[in-house]
């Protein structure tokens, strides 16, 4: 399976993607990571943005809308996989042969929660988190609630505002494995 994002600010309005997709601050980054930056420097990149972010976004909120759950949130993650950006794992129940997503959605509009809350994703303990979400569906639908232009990205790469949906496509790969 790949995920598809469909989203009217797209070309064509639709974009594959093959391990995740995120909307909110990780969608900010991305859509405000200096491509000059990124060249020279890789990934490395993205951290130096994210700590910028950390000082500057505002966390606005969002609702997040499955046929199984609906929760506002400021952070979504729509895995197919379980790396999130190099050896950061959010989404570890994720998994590319199966037909769904696992969605990760985070609540809180505190900045000092969420710079806490990294701490624990980094050692592994992210799933304990108080107010965060963790589920599986095969289609996510992401839209704006207040007036502020909420970030989206697919694979690291940029797609635009809200709103977005992120669908499963069944059978859209044949990949020989090991």
């Amino acid at each position: 399976a790949l995920g598809l994002a469909l989203s009217p600010e797209l070309p064509g309005g639709r974009r594959y993607f093959i391990c995740m997709a995120g909307a909110g601050p990780d969608g900010k980054l991305v859509n405000a990571v200096d491509l000059e930056t990124k060249r020279r420097l890789g990934i490395l990149a993205y951290w130096i943005e994210g700590f910028r972010q950390m000082v500057e976004y505002t966390f606005p909120a969002f609702r997040v809308v499955t046929a199984e759950q609906q929760h506002t949130g400021t952070l979504v993650v729509v895995g197919r996989t379980k790396h999130y950006g190099g050896p950061v794992m959010i989404t570890t129940e994720a998994d590319l042969f199966e037909d769904r997503f696992e969605v990760f959605v985070a609540t809180t509009q505190r900045r000092w929660r969420y710079a806490t809350d990294i701490v624990k994703l980094l050692r592994g303990r992210h799933k304990t988190i108080a107010d965060d979400f963790f589920w599986k569906t095969t289609s996510v639908r992401c839209e704006p609630i207040g007036g502020e232009d909420i970030w989206a990205q697919v694979d690291g790469e940029p797609i635009g505002r809200l709103p977005v949906e992120f669908q499963i496509v069944p059978d859209a790969l044949t990949l020989v494995v090991p």
